[in-house]
């Protein structure tokens, strides 16, 4: 059996990458893949698990070359809200990812960027603007998995709750873009 090894990163915090990582792992399960959501541990413990897709969601605060240029991963999944803490931290990888590929040129993983902040405002068309341009030459695919949250749904639910609203909804409104995220990590 051939294993995929998916990690999900940002180093900031509250992008979605807990969501998407569930939600990618319901879709394989429901695509009849074998599929498996890890969060805690170190990488080699997520490989020994017998899955056919392991998804990996990296805690906040982590940027991990050494991982990142892993044989073992072939796909990297980045959530980003359109702001500028996440262009800032996009850039990072970014200029990791060129150092790598400069380094080892036969360096290639997969690269999923997930927005998960409606593009909807100059500031955050100018924002994805500046991060195509930033990526532009990597090969970098771009799933728009975005949902409007109001505010007193912010306040409101906790974050238990909140997720899994989430995770609903994104099942029945971007069921067409969890399709696309689908083939791009088979």
């Amino acid at each position: 059996m051939t294993k995929t090894f998916i990690l999900v990163m940002n180093q900031k915090g509250g992008t979605g990458k807990t969501i998407v990582s569930k939600a990618l792992v319901e879709n394989l399960k429901r695509d009849r893949q074998t599929a498996t959501y890890q969060n805690e541990g170190k990488l080699e413990e997520a490989m020994l698990n017998h899955a056919e897709y392991i998804v990996y969601d990296m805690p906040s605060g982590v940027m991990d070359e050494n991982l990142i240029s892993s044989p073992m991963l072939s796909k990297i999944i980045i959530p980003v809200n359109l702001n500028k803490f996440s262009l800032v931290t996009l850039s990072r990888f970014i200029d990791n990812v060129k150092t790598i590929k400069e380094e080892n040129p036969q360096w290639h993983k997969e690269i999923i960027v997930v927005l998960t902040e409606e593009n909807e405002t100059p500031l955050t068309a100018s924002i994805f603007e500046t991060m195509q341009e930033a990526w532009a030459g990597l090969g970098v695919h771009v799933i728009n998995l975005a949902l409007a949250v109001s505010d007193e749904n912010r306040r409101n639910m906790s974050p238990e709750l909140m997720e899994q609203t989430l995770l609903d909804r994104i099942g029945e409104d971007r069921k067409q873009e969890l399709g696309e995220l689908l083939e791009l990590v088979k």
